[in-house]
């Protein structure tokens, strides 16, 4: 614990350290010390290559600080960050045109040696990836599920934007098509089954239908409930016309 010790004179607390000193007196020292005097932190002011370790087998320079997802390794520091390979070739060589990537010709992503980085296109890195087997690309199909050979006259080329150019049979297109035509004409032709009774369970023969003038339509009733209807109305009608008359002798 000799290396944890407070750095302040006569202290000698141990455990954990900032600026090498211990919590009591780093407080004391921010308290009386300005913030123009404290400097950079011991954290942030270390270069870039302090993260770098020189001693691969293959004379790569491997990133020790932070790294993404896919092993390369990311700097953030000195007023820049983004990936370290692409700062370091910066260091090294100057400002990167725009629309180039930084390759290896190591293939260690993590490898920061200025020797080991080129610039490229996004072609020549897919390019470069295929040829070591670093990019999974399935084989093409050869017939479809319906076991049609996609081939020749029977292969149609698809273009979406979303998935880009898509390989589909055309027997099995055609087949889906004429399925379509037929559900839709179907649905057209569609026979609607004349009712046999009306809500009243009247029974619609040819004397007991009588047809009507609807909105935009001619619809079919049931006679006798028309019939009904009529009478049911005249009753209320002459029933209302007594009322009056009796009223009317009254007054």
């Amino acid at each position: 614990m000799a290396d944890r010790i407070c750095a302040k004179p006569g202290c000698g607390r141990t455990g954990k350290l900032t600026r090498g000193l211990c919590g009591r007196c780093y407080r004391y020292w921010l308290d009386h010390t300005p913030p123009a005097e404290r400097g950079v932190a011991p954290r942030f002011s270390r270069d870039f290559w302090d993260y770098v370790k020189k001693t691969h087998d293959r004379g790569c320079w491997v990133w020790a600080g932070s790294k993404i997802r896919k092993g390369y390794g990311y700097w953030s520091g000195g007023g820049s960050r983004g990936l370290a390979h692409r700062h370091s070739w910066a260091l090294q060589n100057g400002p990167i045109p725009d629309g180039l990537w930084v390759l290896h010709h190591c293939d260690n992503p993590p490898c920061v040696n200025p020797a080991h980085l080129y610039l490229g296109t996004v072609v020549e890195n897919v390019q470069d990836a295929v040829s070591r087997n670093r990019l999974h690309r399935p084989p093409a199909k050869t017939h479809c599920l319906n076991g049609h050979e996609l081939a020749g006259d029977n292969l149609r080329i698809v273009n979406t934007s979303a998935e880009g150019p898509r390989r589909m049979c055309r027997t099995c297109d055609n087949a889906r098509s004429r399925e379509r035509q037929r559900t839709r004409r179907a649905a057209k032709s569609k026979e609607i089954v004349p009712r046999t009774h009306c809500a009243n369970g009247h029974e619609l023969t040819e004397e007991n239908v009588c047809w009507r003038r609807a909105a935009s339509d001619v619809v079919r009733r049931c006679r006798t409930c028309e019939q009904n209807r009529a009478r049911r109305y005249r009753e209320r009608r002459l029933t209302a016309a007594s009322v009056d008359y009796r009223e009317e002798r009254a007054s």
